[in-house]
C-alpha cells in the first residue's frame, strides 16, 4: 500500500471521530472535540511538579543536572569527570576547578483516571460526555508533549487501561478509544484502590481524576494512595449546572440513576437553601482534604464545550503556553 493511500486513510479516520456521527436512532452522537480546538491546544502545555520522577529522556524541565557543555550552574570538578565540560574561564578566576552542569530534560508519565459508573451518564447533556472531551484534551496535552499516557477507565473495577503511550501520532487510537467507553455500575472505590495498588505500585507521576466523586466518602483514603513528591495529584470534579444549583420546585418524584430507586421530596425554598449549603459543605471538604495532602481540586460545571474546558483549566493553571 503506498504511502499516499496510507496517509488518506488515517486523515479520513481522523475526520469521522473530529465530526458527528449518524446513529442508528436517527440522533447526531456530536464529535469529542471540535478541530479548531487543536490550534490552540498545540500552544499549550499540561503543568506538572519537577519533582516527578522521570526514567527517560522527554521535554520536561527537570531538578536533574548532568555535565554538559549548555550552561545551567557549576559544581566541583572530582576526579573521573569529562575534562570537555570544565568551565575554564571560571576555574581560572577561582582556586577550584568547575565543570559545567547542563539541564537534562525528563518525560512525565500521566494517568488520567474517568468515571464510567451511571451517575456520570446524568444531565444534558451528560457529565460522561465533559469527562471524555477533558480526557481527550489532556491526553493530546500529554502526547503532545512526549509524555507517557495511561487512560484508566474506573467503576465498580478498574477496566481495561489504554497505555503506556507516547507521541501524538497515538491520539487517534485514544480517540478511538475514548468513543468506545460505556457507563455502568457503581463506583467501589475500596476495589478501586486495590487495583490501583496491583497496577501502579509505586512508581510515581501525575495523575488526574475526573469524576463527580459521589461514592467518595473518605477522599484523604484515595490521596494517601499518591503522596507527594512521587505524585501530582488533581481531582477533578464534575458536576451538571442542575447538581450544583437545582432549578426545581413542587412535590417530585426523584430516580436514583444507578439503583433505580425513586424517593418523593416536597421542594421547596427552604429545601433548595439546605441543599445548597450541604453541597457547598461537600465541595470544600474535597478541597480541604487536597489542601492536607498537597494535592489540587477544581470544580468542572459539565455541559460547556471544548473551548470552555480549555479556558477552565488556563484560569486554574493547570495548563499554560509554552
Amino acid at each position: 500500500m503506498s504511502f499516499q493511500r496510507i496517509f488518506n486513510r488515517l486523515n479520513n479516520q481522523a475526520n469521522r471521530l473530529l465530526k458527528p456521527v449518524r446513529r442508528q436512532d436517527g440522533k447526531d452522537d456530536a464529535a469529542i472535540l471540535s478541530p479548531e480546538i487543536f490550534r490552540q491546544l498545540n500552544r499549550l502545555q499540561l503543568n506538572a511538579s519537577k519533582f516527578l520522577p522521570g526514567y527517560s529522556t522527554g521535554a520536561r524541565s527537570s531538578f536533574r543536572r548532568n555535565p554538559a557543555l549548555e550552561f545551567r550552574e557549576h559544581r566541583m570538578y572530582v576526579p573521573g569527570d569529562d575534562v570537555r565540560f570544565v568551565d575554564w574561564k571560571a576555574s581560572g578566576r577561582q582556586e577550584h576547578i568547575f565543570i559545567k552542569q547542563g539541564e537534562y530534560p525528563k518525560e512525565a508519565t500521566v494517568y488520567v483516571l474517568v468515571d464510567c459508573s451511571l451517575s456520570m451518564n446524568w444531565g444534558k447533556p451528560p457529565k460522561i460526555k465533559t469527562a471524555v472531551q477533558l480526557a481527550a484534551i489532556l491526553s493530546y496535552l500529554t502526547l503532545n508533549q512526549s509524555d507517557k499516557l495511561f487512560l484508566i477507565p474506573f467503576s465498580d473495577h478498574l477496566f481495561q487501561p489504554l497505555g503506556p503511550i507516547n507521541g501524538k501520532g497515538q491520539f487517534l487510537g485514544t480517540l478511538n478509544y475514548l468513543h468506545a467507553l460505556q457507563v455502568r455500575g457503581t463506583v467501589n472505590y475500596p476495589v478501586v484502590m486495590k487495583e490501583l495498588r496491583q497496577r501502579l505500585g509505586k512508581s510515581g507521576g501525575l495523575v488526574l481524576i475526573i469524576s463527580d466523586f459521589f461514592e467518595l466518602d473518605r477522599p484523604k483514603d484515595l490521596l494517601n494512595f499518591f503522596p507527594v513528591p512521587r505524585w501530582d495529584t488533581v481531582l477533578l470534579h464534575i458536576l451538571h449546572p442542575d447538581e450544583i444549583s437545582p432549578q426545581v420546585m413542587g412535590d417530585l418524584e426523584f430516580l436514583d440513576i444507578e439503583t433505580g430507586l425513586t424517593t418523593n421530596y416536597d421542594i421547596n425554598k427552604q429545601v433548595l437553601a439546605d441543599y445548597n449549603q450541604r453541597i457547598q459543605i461537600w465541595q470544600e471538604g474535597l478541597a480541604l482534604a487536597c489542601i492536607e495532602k498537597s494535592a489540587f481540586y477544581a470544580l468542572i460545571p459539565a455541559g460547556g464545550d471544548d473551548k470552555e474546558l480549555v479556558a477552565q483549566l488556563r484560569n486554574l493553571h493547570l495548563v499554560n503556553s509554552l
